[in-house]
């Protein structure tokens, strides 16, 4: 599609009509813009695609489409903090709105490059809590923990235990049946932060059963015996 090609001579008549429209014409110029943008960008020419995009942003910087897509060209460039800032924007403007569903396809799209981007996960959890969907909330907030378990937030040294104590709260029963606490109790007791582990043994769900209950304590024990002995109360069932 060639937007830049000169139209052809027109009348004194035809040129006061579209003068008359002035509106109109820049209503189709910002369409013509974001559909070059688009172009571009699926034919990979980024440099073409950002112009594009920048012009648009010039005449209309609210443009939700044009702001997303720009989001997106970060990403495919690999400029993830960039991409992360403009993705959090939107995120946070759909959230205020309670779009839910522009705020997970948003999420998604980040996550599908940077999985390991503990904020958006927590996001992405609570709008699985919004929804009522108690254990893909969980899973979003285990996938968080898991990350921190590796990576502890230097920040926040409690946030994993913090997160533990979400998944607790909504989905105490289906907790006990999925993958991510059978898979903690396969690992060995250096991977978890002590403070996970005592998260863990105070507020297992009721229905977890005595072997589950052993096997935190065990863990917390071979964790740091000196720290965490004494300080912390086996629960039975």
């Amino acid at each position: 599609m060639r937007w830049n090609k000169k139209p052809p001579v027109k009348s004194d008549k035809t040129q006061t009509i579209r003068s008359q429209k002035r509106g109109v014409v820049g209503y189709s110029r910002k369409t013509a813009l974001l559909e070059e943008a688009i172009t571009q960008m699926n034919a990979g020419k980024y440099g073409r695609s950002s112009a594009a995009l920048k012009e648009l942003l010039a005449l209309d910087p609210t443009n939700m489409e044009a702001r997303r897509l720009f989001a997106t060209l970060h990403l495919r460039l690999g400029n993830l903090l960039p991409a992360k800032h403009a993705f959090d924007s939107l995120i946070d403007e759909a959230f205020q709105r309670q779009d839910y569903w522009l705020a997970e396809s948003l999420l998604r799209e980040y996550l599908a490059t940077a999985q390991r981007c503990v904020p958006f996960l927590e996001k992405l959890g609570s709008i699985y809590q919004e929804k009522g969907d108690a254990l893909e909330a969980a899973t979003e907030y285990g996938k968080a923990i898991d990350i921190l378990i590796e990576d502890p937030d230097p920040e926040n040294p409690q946030h994993a235990s913090q997160l533990y104590a979400k998944i607790r709260d909504l989905a105490p029963v289906s907790l006990l049946h999925s993958d991510w606490l059978h898979s903690l109790m396969r690992r060995p007791a250096n991977y978890y932060p002590v403070s996970l582990l005592k998260a863990l043994n105070r507020s297992l769900p009721p229905h977890s059963t005595r072997a589950q209950r052993i096997q935190i304590v065990r863990l917390l024990l071979d964790r740091s015996t000196e720290r965490c002995h004494g300080s912390f109360r086996i629960r039975m069932a």
